[in-house]
């Protein structure tokens, strides 16, 4: 098999039995907040400042890169808060063990079978709410099935997400309003959201209760965690107490500044990437000479429609659209140059030539988890990593189909 000259893959263990990267050449990356990701047996654990995050999928480790958000759902670990309007239920704590290993879930327990069970909270935003997501983790504990409503906060209270869940089967029974998604979240959990577009600016009430065909047994539900954030899919966990809470943008820089990594004409770029599904933002992946001029690079398109790879030589320009489901799985994508073509495969098969761009393997010498430069928010990559390669020496369209294959 040949062998690539950069790799940014993570495969070295940590003292906390997490997974850390070993990457070459000098790397900068960075988040000026606290990040959360899940181990390998699916628990929730947190990464300091500036640390990078990977996740267990399996037996497959992968970077979470995500941009900036804010989780506006206050007390989400503490039910007995006041912030928590309660109505026909009672919340008792250290029910079991939360999805971050700890004795910290809180039990929701009917108290009635004749009316609806539920709590709420309303929550503060200030301006006008682009899409929004409320997700919360939920197991079973008898009480079927859970329901999620996201509603207007001042009078008329006009729902704008709307859905019941079964915490046995793992599946959404009912979505009349938004956007319903349920995720196994390991050990009996689920992570449950609804997403849509709040009808107003300002607060929204959250409502978590009894589905309309709710059955009132056992000990009603466990819950914890809850997050509302101002974004298409629910982004990884945020622990707030009494206001709300930011987590920066996760950066990557590679720089090869002795240039040894990108030193030949022919070559090839290899991206195994994930997108979260992020509406009309742009997310992307890139090797660039930290230029507009020269770059290959894999970004998202609107609305989830696909990916777009895009290679560049100063005014030359080759743009390539690739429908693949973004938010639900990995796509891999190798692309090849020689400074006379360029050659695309995507999960094992070539889809595209082009000969307009005459871009070489020599010509870039960075990697970012955005468009070229490391500090551009708006144009971080939103998802999961799980490997980038370059490797310079030519590859056959044979050998990049075999290494692309899904």
């Amino acid at each position: 098999m040949k062998q690539p000259s950069f790799v940014l893959i993570p495969f070295a263990r940590s003292l906390n039995g997490n997974i850390l990267p070993i990457i070459g050449y000098t790397t900068i990356f960075n988040r000026s907040s606290i990040g959360t990701t899940i181990g390998k047996d699916k628990i929730l654990i947190e990464e300091g400042n500036g640390i990078p995050r990977l996740m267990w999928e399996g037996d497959k480790v992968s970077y979470i890169t995500e941009r900036e958000n804010t989780n506006y759902y206050l007390w989400n670990t503490d039910f007995s808060n006041a912030t928590h309007v309660n109505t026909n239920v009672a919340f008792t704590n250290e029910e079991g063990i939360a999805p971050n290993g700890k004795l910290e879930s809180w039990a929701m327990k009917p108290t009635t079978q004749s009316a609806v069970a539920k709590y709420s909270q309303q929550v503060a935003t200030s301006g006008s709410l682009d899409e929004s997501t409320f997700s919360i983790y939920a197991k079973n504990n008898g009480t079927e099935p859970i329901n999620i409503l996201l509603a207007r906060g001042t009078a008329p209270y006009t729902n704008w997400g709307d859905a019941d869940f079964n915490l046995t089967s793992g599946t959404v029974v009912e979505n009349s309003t938004g956007t319903a998604r349920i995720e196994d979240a390991g050990n009996g959990w689920y992570r449950i959201s609804v997403s849509g577009t709040p009808v107003d600016t300002g607060g929204q009430i959250i409502r978590i209760g009894t589905g309309s065909t709710a059955t009132y047994l056992g000990d009603g539900v466990e819950l914890w965690g809850g997050q509302f954030e101002t974004n298409k899919v629910p982004t990884s966990f945020i622990k707030t107490e009494g206001s709300s809470v930011f987590r920066d943008n996760d950066y990557i820089d590679f720089r090869d500044y002795d240039e040894d990594a990108f030193s030949e004409d022919e070559g090839a770029f290899y991206f195994d990437v994930r997108f979260d599904d992020l509406g009309d933002a742009l997310s992307m992946v890139t090797f660039s000479d930290g230029t507009t001029n020269n770059k290959i690079q894999v970004r998202s398109q609107a609305n989830n429609s696909g990916i777009m790879i895009l290679v560049s030589k100063d005014s030359d320009l080759f743009t390539y659209v690739h429908s693949v489901d973004a938010y639900s799985k990995n796509v891999k994508v190798m692309v090849m140059v020689d400074g006379a073509s360029t050659r695309v495969s995507v999960n094992g098969e070539i889809v595209a030539v082009d000969t307009s761009t005459t871009i070489a393997f020599s010509d870039v010498n960075r990697f970012t988890n955005t468009d070229y430069d490391y500090r551009d928010n708006s144009t971080t990559f939103s998802g999961i990593i799980s490997d980038i390669r370059a490797y310079p020496m030519k590859i056959t369209d044979a050998e990049a189909n075999y290494i692309t294959n899904i």
